[in-house]
């Protein structure tokens, strides 16, 4: 119809019919594709608001699993740094406590997994991360996901290198087992002999590599995405609306 009313219009010259059509024809496109837009751009919204939830989510899941040893872990190095110490004679003291023994013959464990988010594994790969309209969010994600790759390639090279120090050295540590009615778990008890560990340069050796190992572990790979990931949760909580309570963490 509206090309036989062209055709027509050419044929008899009306020139200003003729751009009164074309001009129908192109407002017809634009609203078009103004409506298309429109539609995509609320489907984007209520998509990002859907992923925020989930991601929220996905991010309680995640804290859930990874808090307990989380915070054992970031905890250990420093510990371990205050009872090799006390080995080296840098500080006072002849003896080391329950827990400083404990984390000396655990100091080969490196037993944390940091688990992917899915939600942002599926919006990356389709492609769809820029729904994101917080900068700052979109951000932290991919920084988190580079601490995670930096803190799990971390975990790959220590654990091939660390030294298990009881079974090297059972006579200067000694383990036992026995049930944690608090953990409700088996664990393990060790008793060290700090006199016999100065005279075992062997043992000191390989303390002192452990020790380094575990700080720069902690250091520069769970440290930071440990951090990550709370900058990450807290602007998700802010994107929400959320205030998390200490009732929440318990």
């Amino acid at each position: 119809m509206l090309l036989r009313r062209v055709s027509a219009h050419i044929r008899k010259q009306e020139w200003t019919a003729l751009g009164l059509d074309f001009l129908i024809v192109v407002l017809g496109v634009f609203l078009g594709l103004q409506v298309n837009a429109w539609n995509a751009e609320r489907q984007d919204r209520a998509d990002e608001q859907i992923f925020i939830e989930r991601l929220h989510d996905d991010l309680i899941q995640s804290d859930a699993l990874t808090s307990r040893l989380r915070d054992i872990r970031l905890r250990r190095a420093a510990t371990l740094v205050s009872a090799t110490d006390i080995v080296f004679e840098l500080t006072p003291g002849d003896t080391l406590s329950r827990r400083q023994c404990t984390v000396i013959a655990s100091s080969h464990y490196y037993n944390f997994a940091a688990p992917e988010l899915p939600t942002v594994t599926e919006l990356v790969s389709a492609g769809r991360i820029k729904i994101l309209r917080d900068e700052p969010l979109r951000t932290a994600l991919v920084a988190l996901q580079q601490t995670r790759d930096s803190l799990m390639h971390m975990i790959s090279i220590q654990a091939l290198g660390a030294v298990d120090l009881p079974s090297r050295y059972p006579a200067l540590i000694q383990a036992e087992p026995y049930f944690d009615e608090a953990s409700g778990e088996v664990v393990q008890r060790f008793a060290c002999d700090v006199a016999a560990m100065r005279a075992d340069q062997g043992f000191l050796n390989d303390l002192s590599a452990a020790t380094d190992r575990n700080d720069a572990f902690r250091r520069d790979a769970l440290a930071p995405w440990s951090e990550q990931f709370d900058e990450v949760h807290a602007l998700v909580d802010a994107a929400l609306g959320i205030t998390h309570t200490d009732e929440d963490d318990t």
